[in-house]
């Protein structure tokens, strides 16, 4: 099996400043490839929201030209990098339950699934 080749997070921070739906695009396409860094692309992912959320806010205090435009950005940036955000804290949440399930399956060897379950407090 080849290992697929991924973009970089700053070609993709630059499509994501330039062009909002290719950067979103290469973004599920990296988190596609690369799953077993998922805490570690979760801060990526928030750090993107930060930068797509101040990108809409300086859009409000840029020199207006046509007001229409300037709304328009506010809002594909807010709203881009709200829902980044988001997707961020929901890949660290799931990132910190791997490193459970891995600390408790790998290193304490713990493999039925009740004890498991048992162990972080969940259901069967």
């Amino acid at each position: 099996m080849q290992k697929q080749k991924s973009v970089s997070w700053g070609w993709i921070i630059f499509w994501c400043i330039f062009f909002f739906p290719v950067g979103v695009y290469l973004i599920f396409e990296r988190l596609k490839i690369d799953k077993t860094a998922t805490l570690n692309n979760s801060k990526t992912v928030i750090t993107i929201s930060y930068v797509l959320m101040f990108f809409s806010l300086a859009s409000l205090t840029s020199i207006p030209t046509e007001g229409s435009s300037m709304i328009l950005a506010f809002f594909v940036y807010g709203l881009g990098g709200a829902w980044l955000y988001r997707v961020g804290k929901k890949m660290k949440a799931a990132g910190e339950r791997y490193k459970k399930y891995i600390t408790l399956i790998i290193n304490q060897n713990i493999t039925m699934v009740d004890s498991i379950a048992h162990s972080l407090n969940l259901t069967y």
